[in-house]
């Protein structure tokens, strides 16, 4: 079957359409001046004045202004900007576990948002990293881009270990558009994932982070002697599964969900859990009513 098709049917398709009109009523009525700047020279609607600098064009000297008031002035206007929406997915090999995995999550929540964003006529890019970058689709415009955006997605598959930081960094370097960049990964980062947010809180990014979480683990009744393997660097434990040891466990996968939206919070970083097990229109719906995505 085409891998288009299986994860990105006429189903998804129509689901997405769904939250597209939903997207515009959502819309209706929030103040669009959060995406407009003041420039210098012709644009939309007049703005603003601003002192004349010496080496300013001097095209865009309001002489009208210059003879009622012997003053300077360059004439601004207002013009509404392209958001580019960054999309980065965590492709590690610990995002292959769950059912369905958590990558398909991601996948399914990256090709909903950048379905939306185009069809807002903004800028989108998907990025694919583990402990580096491992793909990059260039940011494209208009709906007519959505089965390329499907189609890069569709070819993906997990791969190594994590660094989020590093392949962050990589992703955003040089980048002369900053924009808002949409972090979807399990945070399961021996280096920690804090350098990876702090980074696009540095580069001047819009941050948002999706953590793709597996709520089953949590639940199993497994009992007895184990053998555990780490999936990314193959590290072998043994272990006796028990009640004490599955609070344990439990209590640690709940500190570490806290603590990512604590650090999220205190970095004023949007932050989001979406579990495998939730449908991905629930995630979507939540953060467009944050009102962070839709402007």
């Amino acid at each position: 079957m085409n891998k288009r098709l299986q994860y990105f049917d006429g189903d998804f398709l129509k689901q997405l359409e769904l939250l597209h009109i939903i997207s515009k009523k959502i819309v209706v009525g929030r103040e669009r001046a959060e995406r407009k700047a003041k420039r210098i020279g012709s644009g939309v609607e007049f703005a603003d004045h601003r002192e004349y600098v010496l080496g300013d064009d001097l095209r865009y000297l309001d002489w009208n202004a210059y003879g009622r008031s012997d003053r300077m002035l360059l004439r601004l206007f207002q013009e509404e900007e392209d958001l580019h929406v960054n999309l980065i997915v965590d492709g590690s090999a610990s995002m292959a576990a769950g059912h369905p995995t958590k990558f398909d999550t991601a996948r399914r929540l990256a090709a909903a948002l950048g379905y939306i964003a185009l069809a807002n006529l903004d800028r989108v890019g998907v990025t694919c990293v583990d402990d580096a970058v491992r793909a990059r689709s260039p940011a494209s415009r208009g709906r007519s881009h959505i089965f390329h955006l499907f189609d890069f997605l569709s070819g993906l598959e997990p791969g190594a270990g994590t660094d989020l930081a590093t392949a962050v960094k990589n992703t955003v370097h040089g980048a002369e558009r900053r924009g808002m960049a949409v972090l979807l990964s399990d945070f399961f980062d021996a280096h920690g994932y804090e350098n990876a947010i702090r980074w696009l809180v540095y580069r001047r990014y819009s941050p948002i982070v999706i953590q793709i979480v597996d709520d089953a683990p949590t639940t199993t009744t497994l009992r007895g002697d184990v053998e555990l393997v780490d999936c990314e660097s193959g590290r072998t434990l043994a272990a006796t599964l028990s009640p004490t040891v599955h609070r344990e466990y439990r209590d640690s996968i709940t500190t570490h969900e806290h603590n990512l939206e604590r650090f999220c919070t205190e970095n004023n970083v949007l932050y989001f859990r979406a579990p495998v097990q939730q449908p991905f229109q629930d995630v979507v719906l939540r953060l467009f009513r944050a009102g962070r995505f839709l402007k």
